[in-house]
């Protein structure tokens, strides 16, 4: 039999290929000199998007298979024969005029790329320009210490021709701009009169020496780029912003005055006139820190009837008069914030504020406004002066005639309330853990817990 016949293997046709360089070309350059083979040195790439299209039979537009944005390049691969029309790109913003040129610098207008048939590698250059420009002004302002945020203006910060570094970059990435590159470099007022119009992040990347903070009202923050955002050739056309150094907020320590008045009697919560009270002769007190140390009157200044710490950083601390003196039931301080249960009044130091002061008033029995107690009850008698009236204490079996029946530092009223830590007034160690209940509230432990030492 005869051999069988050989079967040719397919043809596989030629194809070709087509590259797109974009570029982007800033104000200076004129499109006639590119068009003329002027070098295009100052142009850079530029990426489109959505990217180019090439028109293939019936207007099908036809994609990139290959780009490289950041360097402006498109090309589409296994293309049987042409010609190719280039789609009409979208171009950025700040662009409204383009040009053509093929690789053997011809400009082509309506742009296309006209191959015959495959095989062919062909390559264009598509230029962009822009015809407008856009003037951004800065003015840099430096700003005394304590301007912040709230109260920066430019009445109080001066101009700044100091020793600092300002960045200006579109955000297409096509622009970027310093200090150098404005009139008049070395003053505080700088202008770049000739940007492309569109949004530029304006970055001071060096501050001057004592400033750590950046303000620029009426412009946009974003803290993911970490600048702020202005538009060039908007409305207004002109951008015109003032930029502030701002110095870290003074970290000035302040200090707390407490002084102790006591009242005569008859004087109430209701009745108070602090100026009919005298400056208590006897107090004691101490102050609670925010971070939960406690200072006692020998950490303070003490002068007659006042106290005062020192040296204290911005926050909240409390004041507690840790005992009262004898003949004296209750502890005011008028518009004070009151720690519930206690004698303790809550007193901020301010930032910049160099010292706060609390007022506290010592009232006795027979004036205080609060719910009738056993030691205060109207007309009750009280020999001994200890804010217990004497029926109480012989219900308690503690001394009538004895301030301090226990002996532990503490006056029998204050051992049993009702404003004051409750102590066990027949025994000078309420908890046995061999300090007494007077040494333990002036430590600042719990007089009721062994553990709290």
């Amino acid at each position: 039999p005869a051999p069988p016949t050989p079967v040719p293997a397919p043809t596989i046709p030629a194809s070709g290929s087509i590259t797109l360089r974009v570029l982007g070309c800033p104000a200076t350059v004129d499109p006639d000199d590119i068009a003329a083979g002027a070098a295009d040195a100052d142009c850079a790439p530029v990426a489109l998007d959505p990217a180019p299209t090439l028109i293939l039979a019936g207007d099908q537009p036809l994609s990139p298979d290959q780009l490289d944005r950041s360097v402006g390049t498109y090309t589409w691969t296994s293309l049987i024969s042409g010609p190719f029309p280039l789609g009409r790109p979208t171009l950025p913003r700040g662009y409204d005029r383009s040009l053509f040129v093929t690789g053997e610098g011809t400009v082509v207008d309506p742009p296309v790329f006209d191959v015959g048939a495959a095989p062919f590698t062909v390559s264009a250059t598509l230029y962009l320009f822009r015809t407008e420009t856009a003037p951004l002004r800065l003015g840099f302002f430096a700003c005394p210490a304590g301007v912040d945020r709230e109260t920066v203006s430019g009445d109080v910060c001066e101009p700044s021709s100091g020793d600092f570094a300002v960045e200006i970059a579109s955000l297409d990435g096509t622009v970027r701009v310093g200090r150098a590159d404005a009139g008049e470099p070395s003053g505080a007022f700088l202008t770049w009169p000739a940007l492309p119009p569109g949004r530029y992040a304006v970055r001071v990347t060096d501050l001057p020496s004592g400033y750590t903070e950046v303000v620029i009202p009426g412009a946009t923050y974003d803290a993911a780029a970490g600048a702020y955002l202005v538009d060039a050739g908007g409305e207004p056309p002109v951008a015109d912003l003032a930029v502030y150094f701002l110095q870290a907020a003074p970290n000035v320590p302040g200090s707390i005055t407490v002084q102790v008045y006591a009242c005569p009697p008859g004087m109430s919560r209701g009745n108070l006139a602090g100026e009919d009270c005298a400056a208590a002769e006897a107090f004691d007190l101490r102050l609670s820190l925010p971070d939960g140390r406690l200072l006692t009157l020998a950490e303070a200044e003490v002068a007659g009837n006042a106290a005062t710490w020192s040296g204290l950083a911005p926050g909240d601390y409390v004041v507690e008069e840790t005992s009262l003196p004898p003949g004296f039931a209750d502890a005011y301080a008028p518009a004070a914030q009151v720690v519930e249960g206690s004698a303790a009044f809550v007193v901020t130091v301010e930032p910049g504020v160099e010292t706060a002061e609390l007022a506290i008033y010592n009232l006795r029995p027979d004036g205080t406004a609060r719910e009738p107690t056993p030691a205060t009850e109207a007309g009750a008698i009280d020999t001994d002066g200890d804010g217990l009236a004497d029926a109480a204490e012989l219900d308690l079996g503690t001394d009538p005639d004895n301030q301090d029946t226990d002996a532990d530092g503490r006056a029998d009223g204050d051992e049993v309330g009702p404003r004051r830590v409750v102590t066990d007034p027949l025994d000078p160690d309420s908890d046995d853990d061999g300090v007494t209940d007077g040494d333990e509230i002036a430590m600042g432990t719990d007089p009721n817990d062994q553990a709290s030492q």
